[in-house]
């Protein structure tokens, strides 16, 4: 190696733990079933008494959902933060998922930045934040998913039922048309939905599990008339 080409090795890991100080750690999941998911976005975002900006981070996933955000502090501004009051925003974004934004107070003297001299090197100094990393907790809803599907009479597709009612919790009924088919908008966020059917003298209840990777669900409900399904 060329003399002029010299890192020295402390320097250098010094150098690496001054850009990549981990300003946050913590799990996003999925919101119903609790399972972490590991292909997400988080962008941070703070406000002090000067106004708000994002904060250079960079994003390290692990098993589980586990993440950590490393901070870049030498790429803030030197009078970063002013005033006592302060607010991280973290927007979190995963695919088939709903959006969640996160805003926590963090007490700004955490973000104060902290320089001291290296023993062996007078001339270089360390800078990082004073605080420790943020925890994050943030399990994601999925996106909502519509029903649709067809009612027929003793599991006989050659039996539809018209003008029958289907109902779900927290759902508006529908009733079906002349060839008994329904469709519902929006199922409420659950793994599994409880789906009433009534021709006005039979009624039966069906309990579905809902697939959130398919925009619409589909489903046949019959409708035993003897009330035995």
């Amino acid at each position: 190696m060329n003399p002029s080409q010299h890192v020295d090795p402390v320097i250098a890991t010094e150098a690496v733990l001054v850009s990549r100080q981990v300003i946050a750690i913590g799990r996003v999941s999925d919101g119903l079933s609790g399972a972490g998911l590991a292909d997400f976005t988080l962008a941070l975002g703070c406000r002090d008494e000067r106004g708000s900006g994002m904060l250079p981070v960079d994003l390290t996933v692990g098993a589980g959902g586990w993440f950590a955000a490393h901070l870049n502090c030498l790429a803030l501004p030197g009078d970063f933060p002013q005033g006592t009051q302060f607010s991280l925003t973290a927007d979190l974004a995963a695919y088939g998922h709903q959006p969640l934004r996160l805003q926590l107070q963090v007490p700004a003297a955490s973000f104060q930045r902290v320089s001291w001299s290296l023993a062996r090197h007078p001339d270089s100094s360390l800078t990082r934040l004073a605080g420790p990393p943020v925890q994050l907790e943030a399990p994601l809803l999925p996106l909502p998913v519509g029903l649709r599907g067809i009612v027929v009479y003793d599991h006989d597709p050659a039996l539809p039922v018209p003008g029958a009612d289907v109902e779900v919790q927290d759902a508006a009924p529908v009733t079906t048309d002349a060839l008994g088919r329904f469709s519902i908008a929006q199922l409420p966020l659950a793994a599994r939905v409880q789906v009433r059917v009534s021709d006005g003298t039979h009624a039966q209840t069906h309990h579905l599990v809902v697939d959130y990777g398919q925009p619409v669900n589909v489903a046949t409900l019959s409708l035993t008339r003897s009330n035995v399904e």
